[in-house]
């Protein structure tokens, strides 16, 4: 099955969202079907992977989806405007704040560092209300 390559929607909105879930969805019941008539393992394995990956790819539309529940207003308007990787970001963020709602302490592993370098502003807002550590030049 080909790439997923919307002509004229923009990453984000609601409409590449609805066809964004649909094609995931035939992309994942082609690969259950195909897993599951398949006879070589190896064909089943490569199945299997094709599945999940689409899968994975529903359960971000839906993290996404329930930011966007909570969000009313202008942030939901900048919610709406923002690329899918700084949105990714938001959900995390948001996860982060639920799980620490006091703040991340200081002995436990910085809980943004697998958003790369890239982080958005998201990251240093939360970190400074929160009072959260810095890098030292020396780390």
């Amino acid at each position: 099955m080909a790439r997923f390559k919307p002509r004229g929607l923009r990453p984000g909105t609601e409409s590449y969202r609805r066809k964004r879930r649909a094609w995931l969805n035939r992309r994942r019941a082609l690969a259950e079907a195909t897993a599951a008539r398949a006879k070589d393992p190896e064909a089943v394995r490569r199945a299997k992977q094709r599945a999940a990956t689409a899968r994975r790819g529903l359960r971000a539309i839906e993290r996404r989806e329930e930011i966007r529940r909570s969000l009313t207003g202008h942030m939901l308007e900048a919610f709406n405007r923002s690329t899918l990787r700084q949105q990714d970001f938001d959900v995390l963020v948001r996860r982060v704040e639920r799980q620490y709602p006091n703040g991340v302490p200081q002995d436990i592993p910085d809980p943004f560092a697998a958003a790369g370098p890239m982080r958005g502003k998201a990251w240093s807002f939360l970190y400074s209300r929160q009072g959260i550590r810095r890098k030292n030049a020396a780390d």
